[in-house]
């Protein structure tokens, strides 16, 4: 839930930065324009979240990632369990689930450049609903 909120904060915060551009600019910015304001403080928003949950559950508080994992796996199981998947699936699931450690540095990296991706797309229709080129 925390993590939704974060996300979209930092989508509006990127919209409120393609709006102050073309407050500043007269009304006016270009897509290029437009699409720089929103990227540059999307990635700084992201960047902030990924280190904070980097050093929250790697050195402050290492037992909240386990205990989440824990939790993931029991979700997963029940889940897969109510698919009536094959036990030595479930099994081979959980054994990866147990062996995969989701707050190492690559981990986070991964899920840093996929978010990016992602509110790249939202950025260039924000951009593209937001620029106006001047007369």
């Amino acid at each position: 839930m925390a993590r939704c909120f974060i996300l979209i904060a930092i989508i509006v915060f990127g919209i409120v930065s393609v709006a102050k551009v073309k407050q500043a600019q007269n009304s006016y910015a270009t897509f290029k324009e437009a699409f720089t304001a929103y990227f540059i403080t999307v990635a700084l928003g992201l960047l902030i979240s990924t280190l904070v949950s980097y050093i929250l559950f790697n050195f402050i508080d290492p037992e909240a990632a386990t205990a989440l994992k824990e939790i993931t796996i029991e979700k997963t199981v029940q889940m897969m369990e109510g698919f009536n998947s094959p036990t030595d699936i479930i099994d081979q699931t959980v054994e990866n689930m147990e062996a995969q450690n989701n707050y190492s540095l690559a981990n986070i990296a991964k899920g840093l450049a996929g978010y990016l991706v992602m509110f790249s797309i939202i950025g260039l229709i924000v951009a593209a609903a937001m620029k106006k080129k001047e007369p």
